[in-house]
């Protein structure tokens, strides 16, 4: 049960709701289904990038061929793919988590380091 355990799920329907929730919860994982990347993937892929750049995105029940499904997680750059085992899920979820804090934190301190920069250059200029 993905509500469990302290997690704050949110269900979306379709993508304008998936975005608008992705931008207003800053969420530490995405899972979309699979169903939904072989439709708008691409779209979807790059606006998670843009919302949530930390934000692993993982696809649920994808397909069984090895190779078809090392080419989905090329080209969506997805962390992973759930096949619906729920004790490996709460695995995904929790590595996809910690994931997500280790990509904040760098985030974080690039963008500490690029405001001492800029401070740095304009007292330079002054």
């Amino acid at each position: 049960d993905l509500g469990s355990a302290s997690r704050d799920v949110r269900i979306a329907c379709d993508l304008a709701t998936a975005f608008e929730q992705i931008a207003v919860t800053l969420p530490d994982l995405v899972l979309v289904e699979t169903a939904l990347l072989a439709t708008s993937g691409m779209l979807l892929a790059d606006r998670v990038t843009a919302l949530a750049p930390w934000a692993p995105l993982t696809a649920t029940a994808g397909p069984q061929d090895p190779g078809t499904r090392r080419a989905m997680v090329r080209r969506y750059e997805l962390h992973a793919i759930h096949d619906g085992n729920s004790a490996s899920l709460d695995e995904l979820v929790e590595a996809a988590r910690a994931s997500a804090r280790r990509s904040r934190a760098r985030l974080a301190e690039s963008e500490l380091r690029e405001v001492i920069v800029a401070k740095l250059c304009h007292e330079m200029r002054t």
